[in-house]
């Protein structure tokens, strides 16, 4: 039986920010079925679809880098691909680009570090005041938070996974732009970023928004986008 295996970026947008990455997988395998699309599927007692994903999105969290690899059982016109699913795809849910990948190294090893922004609004002070502290304390050396482990807490050195960053502000809001570890080796889980901003100052804020902008693999020393 020929099988096809397809490389899809895809959003998840602010409608379906909140569902957990286990309800996310369900969906998507229930859209494929609902698009007549055919997935293959493990062998044994209890088969599962193969589709994988890259680094998945922390609760709360949108964005238009979302990644996943599928493999289908008919070789598709990544156009139709992309019609079909699009139709059965709830609200919130936008498949963006579908290509089949140059070699066999799955979607989620890849993944070598992402792009966020996040939006606070500070509530006592003012948003230049807020901008000038974030910037001292983003500038240290080290930025040590507690990181909870599947076994235990350890103290991590969040300095030590953030490439670049930038802080900048507006009339009542504060942006932060972070390029990051992510993958299975390191990753920075940006609501990290927030706790050291807790732990570091006396400021109070309200947490507007966290976008993810990009997800990058490593190319000859470089940070290029998965597809």
């Amino acid at each position: 039986m020929l099988t096809v295996v397809y490389r899809i970026r895809f959003k998840k947008g602010e409608d379906v920010k909140f569902i957990s990455h286990l309800d996310l997988m369900r969906c998507m395998t229930r859209s494929f079925k609902r698009a007549g699309i055919n997935l293959s599927h493990t062998e044994g007692f209890n088969p599962h679809p193969k589709l994988s994903f890259g680094l998945p999105l922390p609760v709360g969290v949108s964005s238009d880098s979302c990644y996943m690899d599928v493999m289908i059982e008919d070789n598709m016109n990544t156009e139709d691909l992309i019609c079909k699913l699009n139709h059965s795809l709830p609200k919130g849910l936008n498949i963006l680009q579908v290509v089949t990948p140059e070699d066999e190294s799955s979607v989620m090893s890849l993944v070598a570090a992402a792009n966020y922004k996040l939006v606070l609004k500070p509530i006592n002070c003012s948003s230049e005041v807020f901008t000038d502290d974030l910037q001292k304390i983003l500038d240290q050396d080290g930025v040590y938070i507690e990181k909870e482990t599947k076994k235990n807490t350890k103290m991590v050195n969040i300095k030590d996974l953030i490439h670049t960053f930038s802080v900048s502000c507006n009339t009542d809001s504060v942006l932060i732009e972070v390029m990051c570890d992510a993958g299975s080796q390191n990753n920075l889980n940006p609501m990290l970023i927030l706790k050291a901003i807790g732990q570091y100052s006396d400021y109070r804020f309200d947490l507007v928004s966290v976008e993810r902008t990009g997800l990058y693999m490593e190319k000859n020393k470089n940070f290029v986008p998965i597809i």
